[in-house]
């Protein structure tokens, strides 16, 4: 089972994201979080599984926010490389 690693700017579009739906309201960012996370293993256990997407990487969409996982998998690892929203910026990660 390969492991997971965020890349430093998939970890703070994570943390923002958490913090920005606390704002909205109280334990939504936890909820984001524990999907996430439940993202984060089904990646790691099936990482062929999810769609491919673009610049040699999947992409595995969120059920109940409007996010989706951008990864590439390598032998040993799989790189989490960006948690993006689906309705801004599309392809402002490709360059990491």
């Amino acid at each position: 089972m390969p492991q997971i690693e965020l890349h430093p700017e998939a970890a703070i579009e994570v943390e923002e994201t958490v913090s920005w739906y606390e704002e909205k309201v109280k334990g939504l960012g936890l909820e984001f979080l524990n999907e996430f996370e439940n993202v984060l293993q089904k990646i790691t256990h099936s990482p062929n599984f999810w769609l491919k997407y673009k610049f040699g990487t999947y992409r595995f969409f969120l059920h109940r926010f409007p996010y989706a996982v951008i990864y590439r998998k390598g032998k040993k690892k799989v790189q989490v490389i960006a948690v993006m929203h689906l309705h801004r910026k599309p392809f402002y990660w490709k360059r990491r």
